[in-house]
């Protein structure tokens, strides 16, 4: 099942009516600009997954002018595709929650990372009341997946792209091409038969193959078994599952045509550098049991780490950003780039000024009602105040420029 919340489902949410279009959108291989890739003054055009479709046209005034092709060259500029996102949402055949994770692409080369939440995972709502995340999905029945999303993207402060619902025996499907799945199980997987406490898989080297041995690995939670011990057990499974299409060259032969995102991004997975880890979480007790309650600090580093070019959650919650390198040495753009989205600033266009040599970077804004939210992003990213400029009906509420005074 494939959800799409209608709410969220523009890429530039909170973004204003332009004075022009920006130019058309490729298809989703051949139009990501991984902007980090611009560091290198000598990286062509075609490596950076640019054609001319992304390009932004080089003008400031809403007339049409040349469009430039050289991410090195004076007035060059292009739309930013944020980077893609995917939650997974693993249920029970009773549609129980299970666990679940936020998938995101490093680049076009491959790789990305894999954040889980455990279904007990307590967490702060919008209302200012706490919840588990199995809750939260339980509570709104059929909405449940739009439901977890949403509360997911508030927690990291970037929007989802979309998600998934998979249960064991779709997980059994997708990874049977490369089964069996062999690796390390640290602890015996338990449960109880007719009162009778059994033993489904043995710690050690395990060999997965079956529907039954992926709900062992990944969906059953034994008697007095913390839930973290089951996304651990997660996380074995599906590195491994990564791990097995790295050995596959065509991996287009062992992934089969079933959940298209996931697939999308397992393919990825299985080519680059992949990262997998459990959200951030404190134990405290209450009445006797141990809970597990989310640190949205260290969940939200994480975030910024993953998912570098985010979308705002929704309209408003991040400044919509216009980058310009004003030297010509495009290594100074990442770091600039990661004080902007800790600032909550979304990237929308990465380029250069009409000539270089600039040597104050500066920060201008064209809507006077966000002057106090610039100055206190301005502050942020260590920038001097910034200046107003009346530019109605902008698509970019805020240009930073990089000058030569601008160090990491």
């Amino acid at each position: 099942m494939i959800t799409t919340d209608p709410s969220t489902s523009s890429r530039r949410a909170g973004a204003r009516k332009p004075k022009r279009s920006l130019a058309p959108r490729a298809n989703f291989v051949s139009r990501w600009l991984f902007p980090g890739a611009l560091i290198g003054l000598a990286v062509a055009t075609v490596m950076l997954g640019l054609n001319a479709k992304d390009l932004v046209l080089n003008s400031r005034d809403g007339n049409i002018a040349a469009a430039l092709t050289d991410p090195a060259a004076p007035g060059f500029a292009a739309e930013v595709v944020p980077t893609p996102t995917l939650l997974v949402v693993q249920t029970t055949d009773k549609g129980e929650m299970v666990s679940a994770a936020i998938l995101s692409l490093a680049s076009a080369d491959g790789g990305g990372t894999m954040l889980f939440f455990p279904s007990d995972l307590l967490v702060k709502l919008p209302t200012g009341d706490s919840s588990t995340l199995a809750k939260v999905y339980a509570d709104a029945g059929p909405q449940g997946e739009i439901a977890l999303r949403r509360l997911l993207t508030r927690m990291i402060d970037a929007d989802i792209d979309s998600s998934v619902n998979i249960g064991s025996k779709a997980l059994e499907e997708l990874v049977r091409p490369v089964a069996p799945l062999q690796y390390f199980l640290r602890d015996n997987v338990r449960t109880v038969q007719n009162g009778v406490t059994v033993t489904l898989l043995r710690s050690g080297q395990v060999s997965i193959s079956t529907v039954e041995q992926v709900q062992a690995a990944t969906e059953i939670l034994g008697p007095g078994e913390a839930s973290v011990n089951r996304t651990a057990r997660q996380v074995a499974f599906w590195q491994a599952w990564f791990d097995a299409l790295h050995k596959v060259a065509d991996k287009s032969t062992v992934l089969p045509a079933i959940n298209a995102p996931l697939v999308r991004f397992a393919k990825s997975f299985g080519t680059g550098t992949t990262y997998l880890e459990q959200a951030p979480f404190t134990e405290t007790v209450v009445k006797g049991l141990t809970v597990l309650v989310a640190d949205p600090n260290a969940i939200a580093k994480i975030a910024d780490r993953m998912i570098p070019y985010p979308v705002a959650y929704e309209p408003g919650a991040r400044l919509l950003v216009e980058v310009r390198n004003g030297v010509g040495d495009l290594t100074r753009n990442e770091p600039m780039n990661r004080k902007i989205v800790d600032a909550s600033g979304q990237i929308v266009v990465l380029g250069n000024t009409e000539a270089f040599g600039v040597a104050t970077s500066s920060v201008v804004f064209y809507d006077e009602e966000l002057r106090t939210r610039v100055e206190a992003f301005a502050k942020a990213i260590g920038l001097p105040a910034p200046q107003f400029v009346d530019r109605p009906g902008s698509s970019i509420e805020v240009t930073v420029t990089i000058g030569a005074n601008f160090t990491s």
